[in-house]
């Protein structure tokens, strides 16, 4: 149709002239079709680029996103739910808001095929790199979920009290087998097929052997040095004042016999009765803090530091202040000694405030 259209309308374009070069409808027809093409086939790759920033868009939004959240609390359902995930994405976002625009492109169904297959495979490979980037940083992975299952309480996320009403043997048996599993499920992309979109089974090893085994001996390493660390907390809970003070009743009298003196001058004088108490505030609520996760040391740290700062800052003033003070002692002097006196006899030196 565009043709006949074309050569309809060619007659009224042409050059009234004796050169057949310019009467050759044929060639000019040839020259413009070339040229339409290879426009054609720039627009359609500026097209194609969008498509596919698009689609990457999309799946950061509905596809990478509840993965990374799936990712950070692995169950034994995980690939199964990824899977429904990828299915959800191609059947709702992909066919609907990117196949969709494909499809207008003018491209011919081998071609028009090809892209297809091609937008599909990048979904699924943004999926692969997303659980690929999870793997290599899986050392920290196993360590956080440890942590929130060992050192806090699974259900509140607040720090654990070590003491002998925990059962120790079994949070640490229970944190340590979660570990372990996440590490075998992990280890293995399986993304089940979906004829009716056209994709594929995905089966793919993320870890070699050799990595799983130094993955796994150090995170043992690791889980077992928070055990060794929580027994010390325990046995220290059970010691009066954290292992400070004595616990024997014949420590008690020693102490109690060489402190008399000091404890009877702090009991009699208010001041060293406040001072004593105060210490005492402050160490308590050091410690509550530090046991519900506080970084006490960077706070206590900050304080010394602005209270360091604060006394560096008066004394610097105090010493531009002294400076001060001895060159307005010392101009004084210096009118007193050599005075100056105008033709009158006045004294003209100027006061020194």
């Amino acid at each position: 149709d565009i043709r006949r259209f074309f050569s309809a309308k060619i007659e009224e374009c042409m050059i009234n002239t004796e050169n057949k070069k310019f009467l050759n409808k044929e060639l000019f027809w040839k020259d413009t079709q070339k040229r339409l093409r290879e426009r054609t086939k720039t627009i359609q790759m500026e097209q194609w680029q969008l498509l596919c920033k698009e689609n990457e868009n999309l799946a950061d939004e509905h596809l990478l996103t509840p993965i990374s959240r799936l990712l950070r609390k692995p169950t034994q359902n995980i690939w199964r739910q990824i899977s429904s995930l990828r299915i959800h994405y191609h059947g709702e976002f992909l066919q609907k808001q990117i196949l969709s625009k494909l499809g207008n492109l003018m491209y011919d169904e081998m071609k028009l095929s090809e892209k297809v297959s091609a937008i599909q495979n990048s979904s699924d490979n943004l999926i692969v790199n997303r659980c690929k980037k999870y793997c290599s940083r899986m050392d920290g992975v196993l360590q956080d979920v440890f942590d929130s299952l060992f050192n806090k309480n699974p259900e509140s996320g607040i720090p654990r009290s070590w003491d002998e009403s925990v059962k120790l043997d079994e949070i640490f048996s229970h944190a340590k087998s979660q570990c372990l599993e996440i590490l075998t499920l992990t280890q293995q992309i399986v993304l089940s097929e979906n004829v009716d979109l056209g994709l594929q089974e995905i089966k793919l090893k993320l870890l070699t052997a050799d990595t799983i085994d130094d993955i796994r001996q150090d995170f043992l390493k690791f889980a077992d040095n928070e055990y060794r660390r929580a027994q010390e907390n325990i046995r220290r809970s059970n010691m009066l004042g954290g292992g400070i003070l004595p616990t024997h009743p014949v420590s008690w009298l020693i102490f109690l016999f060489f402190a008399k003196d000091e404890i009877w001058t702090m009991l009699t004088n208010p001041l060293y009765l406040i001072m004593f108490l105060l210490g005492a505030a402050i160490l308590v609520i050091g410690y509550q803090a530090h046991t519900y996760g506080f970084d006490v040391q960077t706070i206590v740290m900050s304080m010394v530091n602005k209270v360091v700062q604060m006394v560096a800052n008066k004394a610097k003033e105090f010493e531009q202040y002294q400076r001060t003070v001895q060159m307005q002692g010392q101009r004084r002097k210096s009118r007193e000694l050599n005075p100056v006196y105008t033709d009158d006899g006045n004294d003209t030196t100027p006061d020194v405030m």
